[in-house]
């Protein structure tokens, strides 16, 4: 698994990165396309990989399954994901408080079964490697404005987590899979 570092400043934290520890799961199907989810609170046309928070104690290949099957109903044993990468993310805010926080990335190949959107997801779509790359320039453009309705600036989200994919992506194409 690769290991690697990310610094970066936000205008105010956002919940994912206060919970220290995130699983995510880069899910491909048969035909070669990516599998990726929006949630319901998620700006139009903002989509990611699908995953969650790692709770105290548990293993993060663990939760990876779990939060595999919370969020698509498929099951894979914890030795079926493919781990891809350990980032270790730093964040400061404009008020000079400071998180570490960590995120596991993995590879599932789902071959022919459907997943299906559950639990919090909203919507589950399949896009191309092109598409993929697509939807994470959607990150750059995100408002910097902060979102009264969560507190923080969707832009900071997508700093965070448009790296977030193309690491995986890299790494992916690294064991040529």
């Amino acid at each position: 698994m690769t290991e690697a570092t990310l610094n970066l400043t936000f205008q105010r934290f956002f919940h994912q990165v206060l919970r220290g520890q995130v699983a995510l799961i880069l899910i491909r199907d048969a035909a070669g396309n990516y599998i990726l989810s929006s949630k319901k609170a998620y700006p139009a046309g903002i989509y990611r990989m699908l995953g969650g928070g790692i709770e105290p104690g548990e293993d993060p290949h663990a939760a990876a399954a779990r939060e595999l099957q919370e969020e698509t109903g498929l099951i894979a044993l914890p030795s079926e994901l493919l781990p891809l990468a350990k980032l270790q993310t730093e964040i400061d805010d404009q008020e000079q408080n400071h998180v570490s926080f960590t995120l596991y990335l993995y590879f599932y190949d789902c071959g022919a079964q459907l997943p299906i959107a559950a639990d919090d997801v909203g919507q589950l779509i399949t896009v191309s490697e092109a598409g993929f790359h697509q939807l994470l320039q959607r990150f750059t453009s995100l408002s910097t404005e902060i979102d009264p309705n969560f507190g923080f600036s969707w832009s900071d989200y997508g700093q965070l987590y448009r790296p977030v994919h193309l690491l995986a992506l890299e790494e992916l194409h690294k064991r040529q899979l």
